[in-house]
């Protein structure tokens, strides 16, 4: 047991140091309904199926690792998996030990010691059970898995139970610790025909040998399948409430047989040789019944079958292994689709674990041999074990390794299976978010490519577009936006403007005004659509109806700032200083607590070049509110106090103010703001103040 600790830390130690990935930040960092131990977060997680699932236990877990680690939260999470995956590898362990010695016929003995522990390691440290373990939201799978592997060993260890208080107290443990496996996640829904087979063999209940009646086996599995029912239903439901099931029109019945026959060859192929995994398999949109991959798995199905049953007789552990796989198996084969995977790593944690203590038995098999051969066996085993288990060891750390970040997750995905359109979705939200606008693109169009209504790549095309100047880009993904919107009959708003920001680029400018006048005519109340609609009538040189939509605009919503600095920058095109001060000062009148129209009016008052319109202390009040107010994050509120300090005389000041501002990215400020910096410096060396 030691060993078996030891060598599982080993194995999943690097994914101490992993953050957050994937869908841990929906689940666990912007949700906080989990977080507190209060009686509306616990009545929530008993009613939610947030996710898709439901797991009252397993937000239950998460919140005591939240309330405990605190600030170190993601360190917890990921040391809690680790500790109860550990636990689960101890119990598959005693399992191994209570199943094989039945089979074996034996109580303890060095093979059975030498079995069960092959069969907990041939579990434990396998890298398809990284996902499970390293990947934080899936605390649901180690945590049922615990609670249903305490099942199945107080179940066998009554089943063997002579007095019949003691077989009782068994039986009620077993079913207490089922219902806790079923809320931690209904993965182990199929339990009671598992049990029903595993008293066919190894325990030898029922069938030729056995000394138990069908009706008290029955009755038995019974007690168990009532919480499995409520667990299946609870599941269909969470997934309905997620919008996760995919509807017969989107996966036709056909290709979710053909599928579920490939998953179920998957699973037995990747643990025989689990190379390159990855967390994503997903569904291809001109997937067919005929695929190679599904035909391939129709037919290893049926070959597997027939071979088991007809060895049932000489090797019962056969069949009884394929048979307790296909049925655990069987929910997550896809008839009932939900996500756009059509196989997951995850789904093997409980699954294959029949494989596992096959090995085991297969290693007990073979250890025991008659006469001399024993001890040459003996050694041969561990010849063959010891390198495999380190093997795998090494496999397990490095896979651990990849679930690093979201950045490594997704490009380890794309550089093993490069048509993946969900690893370029998110690396394109991730490129996006780290302004590297032209990775952000490409990858967009690349999910494009397979998915051309992908909502999260037509978005990020658009957002990168723009920024990049690809104007057609743009507007193709805008569009794509509006389509998706309008089809739920929803406005995405930012959609709509970027459509009209691509079509002015163009200078497709009737085309630009006819998008504004339609939102318009949507949302006649809100004053935005009109102050952008305004912009785009001062570009075209009509600034008549630009400054009519401009003063609608401050009619229909009198605090809406926006509105009074563009007509105040629309009044000084046409150079009338005047009027621009009055518009600021009635804006500000409206909304004294504006950052943007005190740093404006501040700007002007202190660099207008008529003299009766500067006021030098107004000006520096007004940037000085400004720049309290923003806290310091608003350069053009320290440029405009820069400016008021100068007006009044005050140029060594006004050079300290400003020059931090010249020390920022050259990212952070455009050609146009470095020049004006660079101007007022200029000015403020040598004792002139700036005028605009």
């Amino acid at each position: 047991m030691l060993a078996l600790i030891v060598l599982v830390a080993v194995a999943f130690a690097p994914m101490l140091a992993n953050g957050l990935v994937w869908d841990d930040l929906p689940n666990l960092v912007q949700n906080t309904a989990y977080r507190e131990l209060s009686s509306a977060s616990l009545r929530w997680m008993f009613t939610t199926g947030f996710g898709g699932h439901y797991q009252p236990l397993s937000w239950l877990s998460l919140a005591l690792d939240n309330r405990f680690w605190g600030q170190d939260a993601t360190f917890g999470f990921h040391l809690t998996n680790l500790c109860l995956h550990i636990v689960n590898a101890l119990m598959v362990y005693v399992l191994a030990k209570l199943l094989l010695g039945r089979a074996f016929g034996e109580t303890s003995s060095p093979r059975l010691t030498v079995a069960a522990l092959v069969a907990a390691l041939a579990f434990a440290v396998h890298p398809l059970r990284v996902e499970s373990v390293a990947w934080a939201t899936e605390r649901r799978d180690v945590l049922s898995l615990c609670f249903l592997l305490l099942t199945v060993v107080a179940y066998v260890k009554g089943t063997s139970a002579t007095r019949a208080n003691r077989r009782l107290s068994l039986l009620a443990l077993a079913w207490c610790t089922y219902v806790c496996s079923l809320l931690s996640k209904a993965t182990g829904m199929t339990l009671p025909v598992v049990l029903l087979l595993l008293d066919v063999y190894p325990l030898r209940r029922i069938g030729p040998r056995g000394t138990t009646r069908w009706r008290t086996v029955l009755l038995e599995k019974l007690v168990f399948a009532v919480p499995a029912v409520a667990a299946a239903m609870l599941a269909v439901w969470a997934q309905s409430q997620a919008g996760a099931l995919w509807t017969f029109k989107l996966h036709p019945l056909s290709l979710r047989i053909s599928e579920a026959f490939y998953g179920l060859m998957f699973y037995p192929l990747e643990t025989l040789w689990p190379a390159h995994l990855i967390p994503l398999y997903e569904q291809r949109p001109d997937a067919t019944p005929w695929d190679i991959g599904n035909i391939l798995g129709a037919v290893f199905v049926v070959a597997a079958t027939f071979g088991t049953w007809r060895v049932r007789r000489k090797l019962p552990a056969l069949p009884t292994a394929w048979l307790c796989y296909v049925i655990i198996v069987a929910p997550m084969l896809g008839l009932a689709q939900s996500g756009q995977q059509v196989v997951a790593e995850r789904y093997s944690y409980v699954a294959c674990l029949p494989f596992a203590l096959l090995i085991g038995a297969a290693v007990g098999w073979f250890w025991r041999t008659p006469g001399g051969q024993s001890s040459r066996k003996k050694i041969s085993t561990l010849l063959v074990a010891c390198p495999l288990c380190l093997a795998m060891v090494m496999a397990t750390r490095a896979q651990t390794r990849i679930w690093k970040d979201p950045l490594t997750l997704w490009t380890t995905t794309l550089r093993r299976a490069p048509d993946t359109p969900t690893a370029h979705a998110n690396l394109a939200v991730l490129y996006l978010n780290e302004r590297r606008f032209q990775l952000a693109h490409d990858h967009s169009l690349a999910v494009l490519k397979q998915l051309p209504g992908n909502r999260s790549a037509l978005e990020v095309l658009a957002r990168a577009s723009l920024l990049l100047g690809d104007w057609k880009s743009a507007e193709y993904g805008a569009r794509g936006l509006i389509r998706f919107a309008a089809h739920y009959g929803t406005t995405n708003t930012f959609a709509v403007d970027a459509l009209a920001t691509a079509l002015q680029k163009q200078k497709r400018y009737d085309e630009a005004d006819a998008v504004y006048q339609q939102q318009i005519t949507r949302e006649p109340t809100n004053a935005a659509w009109r102050v952008k609609l305004a912009a785009l009538d001062a570009q075209r040189g009509l600034v008549e109806p630009a400054r009519a939509e401009l003063n609608h605009a401050i009619k229909i919503d009198p605090t809406y700032a926006p509105a009074y600095l563009r007509l105040a920058t629309l009044q000084q095109r046409q150079h009338d200083a005047p009027a621009a001060v009055a518009t600021l000062e009635s804006g500000l009148a409206a909304k004294p607590d504006d950052v943007t129209l005190m740093t404006r009016l501040a700007w002007l008052l202190a660099t207008l070049p008529d003299e009766s319109l500067r006021d030098g202390p107004r000006a520096q009040a007004l940037a000085h509110r400004a720049v309290e107010y923003s806290q310091g994050r608003y350069p053009k509120a320290v440029e405009a106090l820069a400016a008021a300090q100068a007006e009044l005389g005050l140029f060594k000041q006004a050079l300290a103010t400003i020059s931090p501002l010249r020390d920022h990215p050259p990212d952070e400020y455009s050609a146009d703001d470095r020049t004006r910096l660079d101007k007022a410096a200029e000015a403020y060396s040598t004792g002139r103040p700036m005028r605009d």
